[in-house]
């Protein structure tokens, strides 16, 4: 009779399990871009066996475990029983020519700062280096009049509404092209005078 067992995978004892440690330091993905037990496939990314040193990486739907004990964050599903009515969207920019031609970001009520870094709502980092970090510019939604507005914020660089500098707030209409640095968004509305999520509740 052969003795398979010398091929077969290492038995694990309950002895050599440790519990998951939430509490460990998170990184994200772009906190990584050269480690070396990272595979990058497409937006995701997991740790590479071989790297890792032949296993011992605990596995967490949101999490990745690399071999040095560090943890990156992956971006969570999202919730299905979230409430959007409590930020509902109003309209979106979409980018048309530049860096990250083809995305699209919401927009809200109220205002919406745009910008590079996170604390923005409408976070354009897709490597235009031109856009600046914080405030470019804002798009606001007044929902009383249904109207949308633009103006220039604390970023040094400028913004051109359909090739004119903004200067001044001055009223978005659907269909105009807002250039920030080198990427060109085209303003599309949901809401106006026609549509309104406060009166459809």
């Amino acid at each position: 009779m052969n003795d398979n067992r010398k091929n077969s995978p290492p038995t694990r004892h309950i002895k050599d399990w440790k519990p998951y440690d939430h509490a460990a330091p998170t990184r994200r993905l772009s906190d990584l871009p050269s480690d070396p037990n990272v595979r990058r496939d497409g937006q995701d990314a997991t740790v590479d066996p071989a790297a890792a040193g032949g296993g011992g990486v605990q596995a967490d739907p949101y999490k990745t475990v690399l071999s040095d004990g560090s943890q990156f964050a992956k971006d969570a599903p999202a919730d299905q029983n979230a409430d959007f009515m409590e930020d509902p969207v109003v309209g979106w920019v979409v980018v048309v020519d530049g860096p990250g031609k083809g995305a699209s970001l919401r927009l809200g009520y109220g205002m919406n700062p745009v910008g590079r870094a996170d604390s923005n709502r409408v976070v354009l980092d897709f490597g235009d280096a031109k856009v600046s970090r914080e405030r470019h510019c804002i798009i606001t939604f007044e929902p009383k009049r249904g109207l949308y507005y633009i103006q220039n914020d604390i970023g040094q660089n400028l913004t051109y509404l359909d090739e004119e500098s903004v200067l001044q707030p001055q009223e978005l209409k659907s269909g105009q092209t807002i250039q920030v640095g080198d990427t060109f968004l085209r303003f599309v509305a949901l809401c106006g005078p026609d549509f309104s999520w406060t009166a459809q509740s």
